[in-house]
This record gives C-alpha cells, structure tokens and sequence, in this order.
C-alpha cells in the first residue's frame, strides 16, 4: 500500500510477489565460481574439428553451468544487482546465440532467474522473454503438470501483470492455480502462493470482490495448514489488509495490519524488512482513515529504521520516505512533503536509474504535490516528464501511463491551458476506443467533454 501514485498492494515486493526460484532451485542446485568465462562458439562448421555439432552443444552447456554458478541467489538484494547486471549481458548473448530447442533444465533455471531481476528491475517486457522461453523448455523437457512449470507459468503471469496485461495474466495463473491443485493438492505450499499471487492479478484487473474473496481463503488455509505463525501467513495477512484498503475499508484493513505488526515484531523481530514494511502500510491505512498524527507518528519512526536497517537508496526505503511525504502532506504541511519528495526523486533517479518505472512514480508524486501547494507552473514539467518516460519505458497502453495522462490533465486544466488539456484529453479518448470500444462508457465521457468545449 503505497500512497500516491502508486500500486496499492503491500510495500513490500516479497510480500505480493514472485514465486521466486524456489522450485526451480531444488531441480538444479547453486554453485559458485568466477563469472567471466561463459562464452562459446556458435557456429558449426562440419570441415573444423573444433567446430563440430557436438562440441558446440558441449561449450553451450558449459556456458549455461558457468552462468548459473556466478548466478546470485537473490534478485531483490541491492548488494546483489551488480553482479546480476554483469551476468545479463552473458545471458543474453547465450540467449540469442543458442537454439532455443537446445535449451535444458539449467537453462530452465538461468531464464527463470534472468526473468525475474529483470521484473524485479522494472525491466518487464524483457522479463516476459525470458520466462516464456523458460517456460517452452518447462513443457518441452518437464511436462504442463510439473511443479517447475507451474512456478515459472506463474511467474510469467505476474509479469504480464506488471505490464498492465491482466488480460494475458490472469489465465496464466488461473493455469497455474489449477496445474498446482491437480498436482500438489489443495493446501500445498506451492498452492497456496499460486493462489495469493492470483488473488493480486485479479484485483490489478478492478475485481476487489473476487481478490478480497480469494485472499481471505488463502489465509484461513494457511492459518489452518502453516499455522498463524508463519511468515506466509504473516504475508497474506498484510495482503488482505491492503485489498480492504483498496476496497475503502480501512477499519477492517487496520485491525489486521496492527495483529500482523504485533506478530511480524514478535516473531521477526522489530528490525526486520518485513516487519518495517508492515508497519509503513499501517501508517498509511491510519492515514486514509484520517488518523494524521498516528499516521506521521509510524512514518517518521518507519523511515528512520529503514534508513538505519536498509541504507537511504534501499528501494524500501525510497517507498516509506515516499510515504512520509505523503503523510506530511495530509496534516497540511506541503513544504515538508515537497522537499521529502524531491529528494525522494533524486535519490530513485540515483540509486535505480532513469529508466527503472519507479523514477517516474516518485517524479509524478512531486507533480502531484506541487500542483496541491498550488505550484502548477513547477508542477506540469514534471507531469510531462512523467508521462513521456512511462511512455518509454512502459508503454502507451500501460495503466501507470493513463495515470500520468491524468495528472497532466488535471494540471493543464489548474493551469487554465485548454489546448494543453485537450491534447491530452484527445488521447485518452484514442485510448479508450482502442481498449475499450466506441461504446464503453468511459469512452462516452472523455467523448462528451471534448464536444462539450467552447471551441470544439
């Protein structure tokens, strides 16, 4: 539950994400060795000895086996994104160098954990590469009913999701669910995440009664199987309790996230990443529920652990400072807010680049509040900004896009630019027909207030 211009499920990216590698981990195990040595010949040439079809399908499995004995365990750590950055182009190139009917279950693994850095990275239409050849060998060399299938069809899933494609995702993982129940049985651990990951993906799609519905069976099941102790249920929930935010229930969402503080502070410890990011989404559930000071009271302590725990550029960290910001704004002290935020962009743009989708969240959240302290002129640069990176870097169609096409909208109409705003309008509406028909009733409304201007 990020406040602003952001997703409105949990903080924290372990809390809602991928099924990660585990599975993919018990079929080929880790090894280490030095990275800089996965290169090989591709080319057969039946008339040189050392060219041969058998010994450049040898060089590419030792390549494959170098990789993913300099492959790091870990996609989310920062401490690990230098070598994984060093590793993708290794990866790439024996992607593109190698037949992908070749492929084995160590490429299963090596495209498994390429994918999900990359959708950790933000990078997610690359990601969807990787995890959709991953997923050709899983049916090629495993079956559709192995578990390795089913997780990295889950994975796949999720990142069509992050690409605004629920469309695509959600029979995808509705898949993997039902691959998942046949073959591991209803309350399988495995199952159980399937299920929580798919209860996301439906309210990505707008369903919060189908997501609220799922997510409460996935924890009463966990509860019942795992126990109340357990970090997965500890995850699902502070899931649930954001889907009852989301759903503008705040009570409901603030009695289970002050049980899951209590029990992640308990069980975890007070200083624990995931204890934190429970703790930053109270302060936001106290914050819509209008509760301002307990609201500025687990921010500001929330920050300054995360900052202490985690290191100022922790992508956590830009999240709870993001927060504070946020809550600064709701008890009226726009000047604080804006400068939190500001340095809140400095930091993102630093510490994850320009292109990371995160950077133009925290440069639309500035707009944001710089248009509510009454500063549109500074306000629009950085809404043009904005949308012309999510653009770039998501896509016109993606719904962090439309985000930023309103932001401008709004700020173009504080500003009194009618063309300005119906520029932007006009696109909408372009918009709207192409995804949702001539019809729809979204289309009618941007429709209707085009026509409805003076010079139309």
């Amino acid at each position: 539950m990020i406040a602003g211009d952001s997703n409105a499920i949990a903080s924290s990216g372990k809390n809602a994400g991928a099924v990660s590698m585990k599975v993919v981990n018990e079929l080929v195990g880790k090894r280490e060795t030095e990275p800089g040595k996965a290169t090989f010949e591709t080319t057969i040439d039946g008339d040189d000895p050392h060219r041969t079809t058998e010994l450049v399908g040898a060089a590419r499995i030792r390549a494959t086996e170098l990789l993913l004995e300099a492959m790091p365990a870990d996609t989310e750590d920062p401490a690990d994104w230098p070598a994984w950055q060093s590793l993708l182009p290794r990866i790439e190139s024996l992607a593109m160098r190698s037949d992908p009917q070749a492929d084995d279950t160590d490429s299963i693994m090596l495209f498994t954990g390429a994918g999900l850095f990359l959708l950790d990275q933000g990078a997610a239409n690359r990601s969807i590469d990787y995890l959709q050849r991953a997923l050709d060998c899983c049916h090629r060399t495993l079956g559709a009913d192995h578990p390795t299938t089913l997780a990295v069809l889950d994975n796949l899933g999720q990142a069509c999701l992050s690409v605004g494609d629920a469309d695509r995702a959600i029979p995808l993982m509705e898949l993997a669910v039902a691959g998942s129940i046949r073959v591991l049985g209803d309350d399988d651990p495995g199952t159980l995440i399937c299920r929580n990951n798919l209860s996301h993906a439906y309210h990505a799609a707008g369903d919060l009664r189908q997501a609220i519905s799922l997510s409460e069976a996935v924890l009463a099941d966990r509860e019942r199987v795992l126990g109340a102790d357990d970090p997965l249920t500890l995850t699902s929930r502070n899931n649930l309790a954001g889907f009852y935010q989301a759903a503008d229930e705040p009570g409901r969402a603030i009695v289970l996230l002050e049980q899951a503080v209590a029990d992640h502070e308990r069980l975890l410890g007070p200083d624990h990443p995931h204890t934190l990011a429970t703790r930053d989404n109270l302060a936001v559930c106290y914050q819509n529920a209008g509760h301002v000071s307990g609201a500025l009271l687990h921010s500001e302590r929330t920050l300054a652990d995360h900052e202490r725990v985690l290191g100022r550029d922790h992508p956590d960290t830009l999240t709870s400072r993001n927060n504070l910001a946020f809550a600064y704004q709701e008890a009226g002290d726009p000047e604080r807010a804006i400068r939190l935020l500001e340095q809140n962009l400095a930091d993102t743009e630093r510490a994850l680049g320009p292109d990371h989708p995160r950077t133009p969240n925290a440069r639309n959240n500035l707009g944001g509040a710089l248009q509510l302290a009454g500063q549109v002129s500074r306000a629009i640069p950085h809404f043009v900004r904005a949308l012309a990176d999510r653009d770039r870097i998501l896509g016109p169609d993606h719904p962090d896009t439309l985000v930023s096409c309103n932001s401008l909208a709004h700020g173009y109409m504080a500003a009194g630019d009618n063309d300005g705003l119906a520029r932007v309008i006009s696109r909408m509406l372009a918009h709207s027909i192409r995804v949702n028909g001539k019809r729809h009733p979204v289309t009618r409304a941007l429709r209707d207030f085009l026509e409805s201007r003076p010079d139309a």
